[in-house]
């Protein structure tokens, strides 16, 4: 709705032709055209539109598409507005909206129909571009899942691992007892066993247990005479660094040091053996 006020300001404050007011937004002149002829068609000034909200400058654009007047009208800038929160869903925000509702309400679908018109109008920005295979986005999701013990009762929480491809957004999802290295590490083994292969680039969020102790290679961190901290999961680690070598404290030396994160396989049968370095890796820090 911005853009229409914007495209009527131009025309009707400054007098600048279609292909200006074009250039200037970054629309297409047909565009500028279809929402100049819209609002003359509704009688619509810049003037009126700025005193409008989004849902009644739609209304009169558009009454054949947008006019119910039995039905309640959402107000879908909140609800965009709610979804950023955690937990919240659309499913939630519907039933809200229905229960509150003045007037007769839309069905679920119509209802998300109606947002998804809503977010096809926002301006979007940082758009990426992800090629397939390259890119493994891991996290921990922030709530966790109770699990109630048949026998005793007990409820204790499993907190849930998740890998998403960036091109495909295929998606392993695991249940750990907590996000501890080694539920880390492991959690990483599994979910490359399941997809048959490692990504060129593991992108992960900060995970606040996951500390070990290692040895950057010089050609990435030069020559160190202290053993710096680097956090595994997150951006505190020490450059994108793939294959580097991390070792256990209890050693007495650098001879256990082991392959701490995965580099990228020339091939999908290479992804076997990643596999057991990090199980090796697994296995040493539960040892530590």
């Amino acid at each position: 709705m911005r853009r229409i006020r914007e495209v009527l300001r131009l025309k009707h404050e400054c007098a600048l032709p279609n292909a200006q007011i074009a250039a200037a937004l970054g629309i297409a002149k047909g565009s500028v055209a279809n929402y100049l002829a819209a609002a003359t068609a509704a009688g619509l000034t810049h003037s009126e539109a700025q005193a409008l909200d989004d849902a009644a400058l739609n209304a009169r654009l558009h009454p054949q598409r947008y006019v119910y007047p039995q039905f309640a009208v959402p107000d879908f800038g909140a609800i965009h507005r709610e979804l950023r929160r955690k937990g919240v869903t659309l499913q939630l925000l519907w039933e809200e909206y229905r229960a509150q509702a003045q007037g007769v309400p839309y069905s679920r679908s119509r209802f998300c129909e109606r947002y998804s018109e809503f977010r096809q109008l926002l301006r979007r920005s940082m758009r990426q571009t992800h090629v397939a295979g390259e890119k493994l986005f891991v996290d921990y999701a922030g709530p966790t899942v109770p699990l109630i013990d048949p026998s005793s009762g007990e409820i204790t929480r499993a907190h849930i691992f998740v890998a998403v491809w960036g091109a495909s957004n295929y998606t392993y999802a695991e249940a750990t007892a907590a996000e501890s290295k080694a539920d880390w590490i492991a959690a990483h083994v599994n979910a490359l066993t399941f997809f048959g292969g490692a990504p060129a680039l593991l992108v992960h969020d900060y995970v606040a247990g996951n500390i070990i102790e290692l040895m950057c290679p010089p050609p990435l961190c030069g020559r160190r005479r202290v053993m710096p901290r680097v956090v595994l999961g997150g951006s505190r680690a020490c450059g994108n660094m793939t294959g580097y070598r991390a070792f256990n404290q209890s050693s007495s030396g650098l001879s256990s040091f082991q392959t701490a994160l995965l580099r990228p396989p020339a091939e999908v049968a290479q992804a076997g053996s990643h596999a057991r370095k990090a199980a090796a890796l697994a296995r040493s820090v539960n040892s530590a």
